[in-house]
């Protein structure tokens, strides 16, 4: 809404105002207060106003105003981006979603980002494309789809359903990684280790698995914080099993199955796994104290490898995004991969083999999201705490 309290002096009070030629989302009172809600940004108007004071003879001044509505100053905190198909197809756009069901959209195209109604206060923690469909998740049990790149959105809650099964135990439904392999087929991860799955683009949710009955001490924090599909079908899910919330868990879904098992992370006791990724032939896991957990799928019996420390001091930062696309010569994959974490932290791939290297974001504010925009040239947007966003070229 917008709002301003006229003022005028030099003559007899009390004044009187009057309006001419305002927009129909505008008013005036006679008391001199300009107010409103703006329909939408980037218009301009011109109108004017007289004000008469209250002399004998009275005298008036009039004004031509010339207004242009803007978005506001926006202090959200973003926990997740995705890039997302531009007018011509091109992963070149972007999505940002994050507290209170805030979600901002890029275009390449103009270079600026739109504020978009998401219809949800909830916060949202994940948020993943595929085509012009796109999917986001939060608090709450919150599942918005957008079908056309993230201008429009509509709700698949499962929140009732979530209710149900969670009662009473508050915090159960939270749902904090999303991945799609088409249009149909997609797998939603979130505390309480709950696994959703959809074969019909999320018209309907089946509910795989979680702590139920619930059996685990109610002080525990057992969560899935991220999911990722390979290219043949198999899925991957990770976050931590522990009471405390500490020790790392794999879960592993062969394509063509319904069962999840439990891989070994190899990682270490007192760190949790914070998102994953699929980067052929390799799926990469990240997380507490600098972890970076590979498997190399190519090989007949591949094992969970914890990567060199690719960045100073990053056993003190967690790492919360990983992602891959577009189109990178570093690391062999021909694919970029980029991760972000803690006090700006990003990394990219080494140039002449597969590890990774740190890369100057040019920001020391925590970074929660990430995503590889582009058509032929590549970048990195990374998205944080204090409306972060940062532009890094793609390595």
């Amino acid at each position: 809404p917008y709002s301003v309290q006229l003022a005028a002096s030099g003559g007899v009070t009390p004044y009187s105002w009057l309006a001419s030629g305002l927009p129909s989302w505008l008013s005036l009172s006679s008391g001199g207060d300009l107010s409103g809600t703006v329909p939408q940004v980037g218009n301009s108007y011109s109108f004017t106003v007289t004000v008469t004071d209250s002399s004998t003879p009275s005298q008036s001044v009039t004004s031509t105003f010339d207004v242009t509505s803007t978005a506001p100053v926006s202090t959200n905190n973003w926990n997740a981006v995705t890039s997302v198909e531009n007018s011509i197809g091109m992963l070149a756009d972007a999505l940002a979603v994050g507290q209170g069901g805030a979600i901002e959209r890029y275009s390449s195209t103009s270079d600026n980002w739109t504020q978009i109604s998401s219809g949800t206060t909830d916060d949202l923690f994940a948020v993943g494309a595929r085509g012009s469909d796109v999917w986001a998740v939060g608090d709450g049990g919150a599942i918005l789809k957008s079908t056309d790149s993230g201008k429009t959105w509509t709700s698949q809650s499962v929140a009732s359903q979530l209710t149900q099964i969670c009662n009473p135990y508050p915090g159960c439904n939270y749902l904090q990684g999303v991945a799609f392999t088409d249009a149909n087929n997609g797998i939603i991860v979130g505390t309480n280790r709950t696994i959703l799955t959809t074969s019909d683009g999320g018209s309907t949710w089946n509910y795989v698995q979680g702590q139920q009955p619930y059996t685990q001490t109610q002080n525990g924090n057992y969560s899935l914080n991220g999911v990722a599909i390979s290219a043949n079908g198999d899925a991957y899910a990770v976050g931590t099993n522990s009471g405390n919330g500490t020790n790392a868990v794999i879960l592993y879904r062969p394509a063509g199955s319904t069962s999840w098992t439990t891989e070994d992370s190899n990682v270490g006791s007192g760190y949790s796994l914070r998102a994953v990724t699929y980067a052929a032939p390799y799926v990469i896991a990240v997380g507490d104290g600098g972890t970076i957990d590979t498997l190399n799928t190519s090989l007949s019996s591949p094992t969970w490898t914890i990567q060199n420390d690719p960045a100073s001091n990053s056993s003190s930062i967690t790492l919360t995004s990983v992602t891959t696309g577009g189109y990178c010569l570093n690391g062999g994959l021909g694919t970029c991969v980029a991760i972000v974490g803690q006090k700006g932290t990003l990394l990219g791939l080494t140039p002449s083999s597969f590890g990774f290297v740190a890369i100057s974001s040019g920001t020391a504010n925590d970074l929660n999201g990430v995503a590889v925009l582009g058509a032929g040239s590549y970048q990195y947007l990374a998205v944080g705490y204090n409306d972060t966003k940062v532009f890094v070229p793609a390595n």
